[in-house]
């Protein structure tokens, strides 16, 4: 056969493998282009349905929040005079309960639901109750922050932006403590038909006595 047909075939079958092979690379790298859009877009649905889930949350978490800030406000301040019934106490575990449920649905634990639930029989038990009211008001703001705390952090989770000036503590917690135990101790001074002006008078002349006992003990 002659040499030149020889190179001419050779071409012609370099050329042909040489477009079979291109041919396939593009439509494979085709394929791969396709398959990690739709990946990427698959990815994407998901985290957009699970922002949209964690969105819901967020909303049944800040719904749970105002309807337990409600409740405790309703339960600790009851009609004077009104004398407890038993329809009372009904209505209250009635509520206790779709509290319950509710804690239970927004912030996923049935733990946290039973503790935010007892909450308010204590809050309802300390309205009247000297004794009962200092601890009532303590766990019942022990469990608001919690839940503020559990919302902060899923806005954080979601990349909702944080307030660019939040609000700081305008009292030391040294002193908000104090101030807390003076009004309470006024509360109950004012509750139990002493005078406070006579209790103000005794404890000016003890600040103002202080000094001079000081003094002299030196």
């Amino acid at each position: 056969m002659d040499a030149n047909i020889l190179e001419t075939l050779f071409v012609a079958v370099s050329n042909g493998v040489a477009l079979f092979i291109g041919a396939y690379l593009a439509r494979r790298s085709a394929e791969l282009s396709g398959e990690r859009r739709a990946e990427q877009e698959e990815k994407m649905e998901l985290q957009r349905q699970r922002r949209e889930a964690l969105l819901e949350r967020l909303t049944l978490q800040r719904r749970a929040l105002d309807e337990y800030a409600r409740m405790v406000v309703r339960w600790s301040s009851p009609p004077v005079g009104a004398p407890r019934t038993k329809e009372d106490d009904l209505a209250a575990d009635q509520e206790s309960i779709a509290m319950y449920a509710q804690m239970t649905s927004a912030f996923g634990s049935r733990q946290f639901a039973e503790q935010a639930a007892a909450t308010l029989h204590a809050v309802r038990a300390g309205r009247g109750n000297a004794q009962v009211f200092p601890f009532s008001v303590q766990i019942a703001s022990a469990c608001y922050q919690e839940m503020i705390r559990a919302m902060s952090e899923l806005e954080k989770e979601i990349g909702l932006p944080a307030p660019r000036s939040p609000a700081r503590p305008f009292l030391p917690d040294e002193e908000l403590a104090k101030e807390a135990t003076r009004l309470f101790s006024r509360n109950v001074v004012e509750r139990s038909g002493i005078d406070l002006g006579m209790v103000d008078q005794i404890l000016e002349r003890v600040r103002v006595n202080q000094p001079e006992e000081t003094e002299s003990s030196r």
